[in-house]
């Protein structure tokens, strides 16, 4: 007795255009070969967001406890907030990411896509969360008067952000292209 998907399966390696016959195993494989990296970086990178969730949570506890400017007690809050935030909108974002709802190549394909353009939320996210930190912290670097150094700092994490943020960007896009690619590949077999 033959499964939906293994006669979906059948149906594409039986009719397959568009160049040389490619069967639709290899397809599905590469589908789930993507699937299966997406998924170990989606999970270092909640890992990694929430080290340095911790990390500066530590810290702004450390400064609040002592605070040595009138002007850190606002600052303060204001990035406890935004780091709140920023967390809650993450975890939002990729909320019903983490599996396919079916074993189906069409499954592992949507789920690919959806990744992918949360993924571009992400980034755009990110562009607004780090002007609105560099909104936080150059008044604050001002009124505290603190050294050049603070500011150079300051400059060369915001171009590291920045660098980031368009290179998983840019191979956002790239990955779009190669499901897009993919997908076609998928319908042109499932129309034959």
């Amino acid at each position: 007795m033959t499964s939906e998907r293994d006669r979906e399966l059948q149906d594409w390696m039986e009719s397959w255009t568009d160049g040389p016959p490619a069967p639709a195993e290899e397809v599905r494989a590469a589908i789930l070969r993507r699937v299966r990296r997406q998924s170990f970086y989606q999970r270092l990178w909640a890992a990694l967001e929430a080290v340095v969730a911790v990390g500066m949570a530590v810290f702004l506890v450390a400064m609040g406890a002592r605070p040595t400017h009138p002007s850190d007690i606002p600052v303060i809050a204001a990035f406890g907030l935004l780091l709140g935030a920023t967390m809650i909108w993450g975890w939002l974002t990729r909320k019903g990411m983490w599996r396919t709802t079916d074993d189906s190549t069409a499954a592992f394909l949507d789920l690919s896509l959806r990744r992918c353009s949360n993924r571009l939320k992400l980034v755009r996210g990110g562009f607004v969360i780090l002007a609105l930190e560099i909104l936080i912290f150059v008044p604050w670097l001002r009124i505290r008067s603190a050294p050049p150094w603070a500011f150079a700092y300051l400059a060369g994490m915001v171009a590291l952000a920045i660098v980031a943020l368009l290179v998983v960007g840019g191979r956002t896009h790239r990955d779009l292209e190669s499901l897009a690619e993919l997908e076609r590949k998928l319908e042109a077999g499932s129309r034959q």
